[in-house]
């Protein structure tokens, strides 16, 4: 990500209470994943970076207008391994009990 470093945490945004910039940042992604592809591929789901569920996510301008727009990376997936993902975050969040507004590092392994 773009001007990412190792100190540059991201945070957690809890939906229940932060519902509308959590709306705000899938928003930001959907109109980036309706973006055409290529004639005759079909459209997988589209996944993005940081996640909906971190205040660093796609919708970040409209809360932080200085911030540049399209920090924010989408990739399309099969719908099975988005929702794997999705559902592994949401329990790693619960497991190790990263709260609302909590900064967390994502370790990408070689």
């Amino acid at each position: 990500m773009p001007g990412g470093s190792a100190e540059s945490p991201l945070h957690r945004l809890v939906r229940k209470k932060n519902p509308r910039r959590v709306r705000d940042n899938r928003k930001a992604v959907r109109a980036e994943c309706a973006k055409p592809v290529e004639p005759g591929v079909p459209r997988p789901e589209c996944d993005e970076f940081p996640f909906a569920s971190s205040l660093e996510g796609a919708g970040l301008p409209a809360y932080r207008p200085a911030a540049p727009y399209g920090d924010f990376s989408v990739k399309y997936v099969p719908g099975a391994d988005n929702s794997s993902a999705g559902g592994a975050l949401g329990a790693w969040y619960q497991r190790d009990r990263i709260l609302d507004g909590d900064p967390f590092f994502i370790r990408i392994a070689p």
